[in-house]
């Protein structure tokens, strides 16, 4: 990152922004802070604070031709919070997890049909009442809003994920609906599942309705959110090679 940008962030006061990006071009992302776009619902531009991406080329080791390429974009909203935040806890439908997973232009349900994703997991978060959770939801809205407006606007090839990025607390509570609220669990991460409603930028604008899995990430614990996207990278390289029979590639990130 340059250091005027740095230096931005830090007069600003948001630390949590810059320790984030930090994390990411440790771990080899292209990191663009505070892109803006197009919020419908309130038709005026609103900003996201993280984009982290990079391209994905497999190259052929014996012709040296490219035998696919894809992108993978984070789109990040980094949230401080200063008290107790809970989601309720509950079981996962298997048939929300492929609608959930947002990859284009690769056949998902071949490449992830065998559970390798981490969104296949047991239960979820779900907010227990958004309208009085003001704060929460406008984290977890944020990157959707910014991941559709930007796959309507300029889609490419590849693996999309909203991200909550938090610090401030040492975990949120994941509430059984089953078991007292003193039983509670702490979480340092969980998956917020929810349903989004948005008008469409193209076409007839139509109302476009969609499941999204939110990582709600720990900053303390981004790392290992990191390397299980990278898992998934994998398999799709896996994929890729595999269907063009060519085992042997060399793989080249681009950021």
């Amino acid at each position: 990152m340059e250091e005027k940008l740095k230096s931005e962030i830090r007069r600003s006061g948001n630390n949590l922004h810059l320790q984030v990006a930090e994390i990411l071009e440790k771990a080899r992302w292209k990191v663009e802070i505070s892109s803006y776009y197009f919020d419908e619902s309130a038709e005026k531009p609103r900003e996201i604070d993280i984009i982290a991406s990079k391209e994905v080329v497999l190259i052929s080791e014996h012709e040296g031709t490219v035998i696919g390429r894809f992108n993978i974009f984070l789109f990040v909203e980094c949230k401080y919070f200063n008290s107790e935040i809970a989601f309720w806890k509950q079981p996962v439908n298997p048939k929300w997890i492929m609608p959930a997973i947002k990859l284009y232009g690769l056949n998902k349900e071949e490449i992830f049909k065998k559970g390798e994703h981490h969104y296949y997991i047991g239960s979820v978060g779900k907010l227990y009442e958004p309208s009085k959770d003001r704060d929460i939801f406008d984290a977890l809205t944020q990157p959707i809003k910014s991941l559709t407006y930007f796959l309507e606007s300029s889609p490419r090839n590849g693996l999309y994920y909203p991200i909550v990025v938090y610090d401030g607390i040492p975990g949120v509570y994941a509430l059984d609906t089953k078991k007292e609220l003193d039983d509670a669990e702490l979480l340092n991460n969980l998956i917020v599942d929810m349903n989004y409603s948005y008008r469409s930028l193209v076409g007839s604008r139509n109302l476009m309705h969609e499941r999204f899995f939110i990582d709600f990430c720990n900053k303390e614990d981004l790392g290992k959110l990191l390397d299980r996207i990278d898992r998934e990278k994998q398999r799709i390289c896996s994929f890729i090679s595999t269907s063009k029979k060519v085992p042997e590639y060399i793989l080249r990130e681009v950021i």
